[in-house]
């Protein structure tokens, strides 16, 4: 709670947009999509994806629900390298209830390291809407606040991989704004670049082994 009171975080949940999502038994993975003004050279890998994007917003992406560095590193530094189009819903989803699966979210207690799943799903009723059994979501671990630090700490790591020797030079990021999106994914120990998951997002099905 701030000053002001309580603060809205604005939430979606990403549709699956993959190929191979059908008939998975995918589970929703919480990430912090944090827009930010961000400076520094001008040949840097920030400048490339704003370049690619065309005027479209750049997001860091940062793993919600697990403290866990390689799933922050790898997850979120491979979402912010992709910048995916998320096919995101606020209102009515594709798959049921306009709050599957954001309606326990808020209320789920923080899980082992090793990303214990919680036993709270979706129920839904006989309209052929997404039985519990079948969604379920992880738990948020990590808030705003961290979100807004560790942007730091991918934009470095970026950074990192085209650094020269005479290594990195300042930059800035000011946060503007952020949001909690549930993307859908799959435990795949094959997937090792990817913290063991595999996120059911388009620009994801290269990885398919």
């Amino acid at each position: 709670m701030g000053e002001a009171g309580l603060v809205t975080i604005p939430v979606a949940v990403a549709a699956p947009t993959s190929k191979v999502a059908a008939g998975a038994d995918f589970k929703y993975l919480a990430f912090w999509r944090v827009f930010a003004q961000v400076s520094g050279r001008p040949d840097s890998v920030w400048r490339h994806l704003e370049r690619r994007l065309q005027g479209d917003p750049c997001y860091f992406y940062i793993p919600a629900f697990s403290w866990r560095r390689v799933e922050i590193q790898q997850l979120g530094l491979r979402l912010t390298q992709a910048q995916p189009v998320l096919d995101l819903h606020s209102g009515p989803h594709p798959w049921g209830r306009s709050d599957a699966p954001l309606q326990h979210a808020a209320s789920f207690a923080p899980a082992e390291e090793g990303g214990a799943e919680s036993s709270s799903a979706v129920s839904q009723g006989s309209s052929g809407e997404v039985a519990a059994s079948e969604v379920a979501v992880w738990p948020v671990l990590l808030g705003a606040k961290d979100a807004r630090i560790l942007a730091h700490f991918i934009y470095l790591a970026l950074e990192a991989e085209m650094a020269e020797e005479d290594g990195l030079t300042e930059y800035e990021i000011e946060p503007r704004g952020e949001e909690l999106v549930f993307i859908p994914a799959v435990r795949d120990a094959r997937l090792v670049q990817d913290a063991g998951w595999r996120l059911l997002i388009r620009e994801f099905d290269s990885l398919v082994a």
